[in-house]
């Protein structure tokens, strides 16, 4: 398994224009702000800390981070001194239970947002739902709970692997349905509709139509990222691309639709299962991919960090010399620095730029 948040961004382009945005170059420094890289449910500050295989990631107003901890069945809040409590569900408890904190029951959280009140929003792909949890930690269930696929108000909604998560002005949460192939809105009471995709599906690596929302096709769209506009940009994994949703179409930002590792312009650059995709203010659009974080910017496709080969490991450094292995849930912060859940180190990863 793999795998996240608004700030003013480019308009929807298509395959092969550019991005607004610096084109001067960017040094990247990749640190370890929690986890050992050993798989564990230890809460603790920096190392001492252990996650078993997170994939969604979100930052409130105060900078702590929350991580969708997956496979420990909970949600981890990580202060921004590196010290890691369990905030709601139990590793001890998999299960679908509304409650508070760690008495609330969670399975299989993937993705994760932040509304403007601080509330958190959980996409769990075990439990086919998204649920809410206050900034107090009570936790509720917003709408499904089956599995399927089905628009409708609360439980009678139906997702199928839902994954990645973005929240939209007017704090509808946006979520990238990855096995039903399309991308739904829940509204703040819990009705959901479907915002683009029919449902089809080619056989991936760049079968994929762009056009009308209602007729577009998506191949497992997992991350997922709304800006200040309402434009949506997806990370569509099965197909190698990154599209934005934008005044009723859907159009390919970056990707050939090959899955590799290729650096270049736009309409020829590959990437190999994107995973994350977060936009900064200068409508630079960053990704996590198979193994490094990349970069879209003025039409072209660069690494920042991690191997540009598809080389797997775990190691802090600059630019293509740090190691990750399944960088998935990718955020920002207000300096621009990027935090990134490496989901098989089990760790939290911190990108500093200059």
């Amino acid at each position: 398994m793999f795998c996240l948040c608004a700030i003013t961004v480019l308009a929807a382009c298509s395959k092969g224009s550019s991005s607004t945005g610096s084109s001067q170059p960017k040094t990247a420094t990749v640190t370890t702000i929690a986890g050992s890289g050993s798989a564990g449910s230890g809460d603790g500050t920096g190392s001492s800390a252990t996650f078993y295989q997170p994939l969604g990631l979100a930052m409130d107003a105060a900078g702590n981070l929350y991580v969708a901890d997956d496979n420990n069945n909970c949600i981890r809040k990580v202060t921004p001194d590196g010290v890691v409590t369990t905030f709601a569900g139990s590793s001890a408890h998999a299960g679908h239970l509304d409650g508070q904190g760690t008495a609330a029951q969670l399975y299989g959280p993937a993705g994760l947002t932040i509304d403007k009140a601080g509330n958190l929003y959980v996409s769990e792909w075990a439990n086919a739902d998204i649920r809410k949890i206050s900034p107090s930690g009570a936790v509720t269930t917003l709408a499904g709970g089956t599995q399927g696929y089905q628009d409708g108000t609360g439980s009678s909604a139906q997702f199928d692997y839902p994954y990645g998560l973005g929240i939209d002005n007017d704090g509808n949460v946006i979520v990238a349905d990855s096995y039903n192939q399309r991308i739904r809105k829940v509204t703040p009471g819990g009705v959901v509709t479907t915002v683009a995709g029919s449902g089809a599906t080619g056989p991936g690596n760049g079968s994929y139509t762009d056009g009308p929302v209602a007729s577009s096709t998506f191949q497992s769209p997992f991350g997922l990222y709304v800006d200040a506009s309402g434009n949506i940009y997806v990370a569509d994994e099965g197909n190698n691309v990154i599209r934005v949703i934008s005044g009723g179409s859907v159009s390919t930002v970056a990707g050939s639709g090959s899955i590799g590792y290729q650096d270049g312009p736009v309409a020829s650059a590959e990437f190999a299962a994107p995973h994350g995709v977060v936009v900064d203010g200068q409508g630079n659009i960053f990704v996590s991919d198979h193994t490094d974080i990349r970069e879209v910017s003025h039409g072209s496709v660069t690494t920042v960090a991690g191997s540009p080969t598809g080389a797997s490991g775990f190691a802090d450094g600059v630019g293509t010399a740090a190691l990750f292995n399944g960088p998935a849930g990718i955020v920002l912060d207000p300096s621009g620095n990027l935090y990134v859940v490496d989901e098989f180190n089990n760790a939290l990863r911190k990108i500093t730029f200059k």
